[in-house]
């Protein structure tokens, strides 16, 4: 499921922080994925309940440094596009023959 990007980002900033030693920096998209599991796992300990969570973990945060900085700088924002933004970006796009 998807988290607003700040609540995101801090999910991947403890991330980090916790896999120093093997260097390890998680993508944006994986970081939903963190975000989810912290909150399912804080959800089990105020149940009182023990469970195995999975979440998956891919691609690098090293091409996501911007963002990384937007939240550290203190200035990313939980934005979400609306559909006619979308729209506007998409009718911008180019033309591809044959797509």
């Amino acid at each position: 499921r998807a988290a607003a990007p700040t609540s995101a980002a801090s999910s991947r900033r403890s991330w980090a922080r916790s896999c120093a030693a093997r260097q390890t920096t998680a993508s944006s998209p994986s970081s939903h994925a963190i975000r989810a599991a912290i909150d399912e796992a804080l959800k089990c300990k105020a149940e009182g309940r023990e469970e195995t969570i999975l979440f998956g973990l891919t691609g690098t945060g090293y091409f996501d440094m911007k963002a990384y900085e937007a939240f550290n700088d203190g200035t990313m924002s939980d934005y979400e596009p609306t559909d006619e933004d979308l729209e506007r970006s998409f009718a911008k796009l180019p033309k591809v023959a044959g797509l």
